[in-house]
């Protein structure tokens, strides 16, 4: 059993704080800890990240795309209404200045 314990120097922590922080949102201290529970690999930190974000954001994507979400025939009819709307406001207008 072998434990894979790496020793860094300060200024190679520093860096590798530096750029986990220009990749992600992370606070310095979330960084110093996702370093140190990724034994200080830079890219399993920012992974670890990314999938966080991405399934969040896909939730919040699903969410408000099946609310969005018509087929083009509801699409259709929904443009004819409005049309109708607008087409029964300016009949009446169009008759009294014709007629009058």
């Amino acid at each position: 059993m072998s434990d894979n314990i790496s020793f860094i120097s300060n200024e190679e922590l520093e860096e590798r704080i530096q750029i986990v922080s220009r990749q992600t949102d992370y606070t310095i201290d979330e960084i110093r800890e996702n370093l140190l529970k990724h034994n200080y690999d830079t890219i399993k930190c920012i992974k670890e990240y990314l999938s966080q974000s991405s399934t969040t954001n896909n939730t919040k994507n699903m969410k408000t795309d099946k609310k969005n979400e018509k087929s083009v025939n509801q699409q259709i009819y929904t443009e004819l209404r409005k049309k109708l709307e607008i087409t029964k406001e300016i009949k009446p207008q169009i008759f009294k200045e014709a007629f009058n």
